[in-house]
């Protein structure tokens, strides 16, 4: 498939550089959709 082992080295660590960064994305994501979720329950909640 790939010409090398370092051309399939290459891709592999592209990849899994792709895949640290996707999962660091999600993390703050979900970190975000956390404080949102508690933001709503707190404000949803204040009598006026």
């Amino acid at each position: 498939m790939y010409g090398t082992k370092s051309e399939a080295q290459s891709v592999l660590s592209d990849l899994e550089a792709e895949v640290r960064r996707l999962r660091e994305e999600n993390r703050r994501l979900l970190m975000g959709r956390e404080i949102l979720e508690k933001a709503a329950a707190f404000f949803g909640t204040k009598k006026k």
